[in-house]
């Protein structure tokens, strides 16, 4: 590869404060502009701008923003425009309960022919339950997913918002149902409550409280039980005799409230109206008791995966040159202009690497091996980011020109 004493290689240049410039000639300045015009086009035609706003909003109070303006025709992007953009956001509603949930997702969608398909697609989906599809036109854009603390017995993840949508081994549309899982299993692995905004809250209530159905398959069994004096429906569903899901509703303070928590008490007491926006996502730490130690594992479990990734990276460079991690680090970089070395405090050992065993697989001390990971016990007591983080309040809004994102978040002591 060609080297230069002064700019080092193409893959390493060295920076202009390892040569820093103190003159420069007329030539060189039309050079320049010459290149900021050219690449302000380039970024126009590849890149997103986005802007990054942070204000301190009080003590232990702080606001990150983001703006972003999509130059691109990005399908994510203005797909998710198409359901919830507007000229202008609505404010936006929460339910407020008697005790606070740990997650809630608020969105609002504005009444648009996507909402509506998605309404008539329901509509088909319980054709056998006719009064059920009476409460349709009663409902507003305004949905609000609570999940309470608890710990899960079956854990899901949301897709990363690049693979979101991909053409994959499912299919383009099964691809795009994932980002609904989580949501869905949500009801069979922890108390979740899904509240939604009624136009005519007495209206609702009666409707509701005529409701009835005990409809039999094969496998599975329905049937709604009336609660005296509360208000409220149990819809029960029975399959094949062995599993029993069971779901209350309710009109509460405006709300159709659906919980799969049907004995639990834990009413809406009132509504919380705030900032404008299409979306919202409040995280309340405080209120992880149950599900804290589950949740630190969780984030032990995402480190220590990126860990063993960047090792085994390593591990591909150090049998080939057979060097330690430094020295792979090194190899890497030269070569590709990158590298995925481990942090400080983190060390791994490539000695029992041998062509026998591959692709290679690195011992990192701390965490065992890629076969068998370890992992110190975890401490109640030790929060990890929750330790510092009170609560968090993130919204988001389609604007003419972009997406306006922020997270308003409170600190500990």
């Amino acid at each position: 590869i060609a080297v230069s004493n002064k700019w080092g290689t193409l893959a390493r240049l060295k920076t202009l404060l390892e040569n820093p410039a103190t003159t420069v000639t007329t030539d060189e300045v039309r050079a320049y502009e010459r290149y900021r015009d050219n690449y302000a086009r380039f970024w126009r035609q590849y890149f997103d701008p986005i802007a990054v706003r942070l204000d301190i909003v009080g003590e232990r109070k702080f606001a990150l923003e983001v703006f972003i303006l999509p130059l691109l025709d990005d399908t994510l992007y203005n797909g998710l425009k198409t359901v919830f953009g507007a000229p202008a956001a609505p404010r936006s509603l929460l339910p407020r309960y008697e005790q606070p949930a740990v997650a809630t997702l608020a969105l609002s969608i504005p009444d648009s022919k996507p909402r509506r398909d998605v309404v008539h697609e329901f509509a088909k989906l319980l054709a056998s339950e006719a009064d059920l599809i009476k409460l349709f036109p009663l409902l507003t854009g305004d949905l609000v997913f609570s999940v309470q603390d608890t710990e899960s017995v079956l854990q899901t993840n949301f897709p990363g918002l690049i693979r979101f949508g991909e053409t994959t081994a499912l299919g383009r549309r099964d691809a795009e149902m994932l980002l609904f899982v989580p949501a869905a299993m949500a009801l069979l692995t922890r108390p979740c409550d899904l509240a939604l905004r009624v136009t005519d809250e007495a209206k609702a209530r009666e409707i509701l409280s005529t409701i009835s159905s005990r409809v039999h398959h094969t496998w599975v069994n329905s049937e709604i039980t009336s609660i005296e004096d509360e208000n409220r429906i149990v819809y029960t569903l029975n399959f094949a005799g062995v599993m029993r899901l069971e779901i209350a509703a309710s009109v509460e303070h405006g709300w159709l409230r659906l919980t799969n928590r049907p004995w639990t008490r834990n009413r809406i007491i009132g509504t919380e109206e705030n900032t404008a926006a299409h979306g919202r996502l409040q995280l309340n730490p405080a209120q992880i008791k149950t599900g804290l130690t589950q949740a630190l594992a969780s984030a032990r479990l995402a480190r220590r995966s990126a860990l063993f990734s960047n090792a085994q990276s390593l591990a591909l460079w150090a049998d080939t040159f057979g060097t330690d991690a430094a020295g792979a680090v090194k190899h890497q970089r030269a070569a590709l202009g990158e590298a995925t070395p481990l942090p400080s405090g983190e060390t791994a050992d490539f000695t029992s690497l041998g062509r026998s065993n591959f692709p290679p697989s690195a011992l990192l001390p701390n965490h065992g091996t890629w076969f068998r990971q370890r992992e110190k016990s975890t401490d109640r007591t030790d929060a990890g980011l929750f330790r510092n983080l009170r609560a968090a309040d993130l919204w988001l809004r389609f604007e003419d020109t972009g997406l306006r994102t922020r997270i308003e978040f409170e600190t500990g002591k």
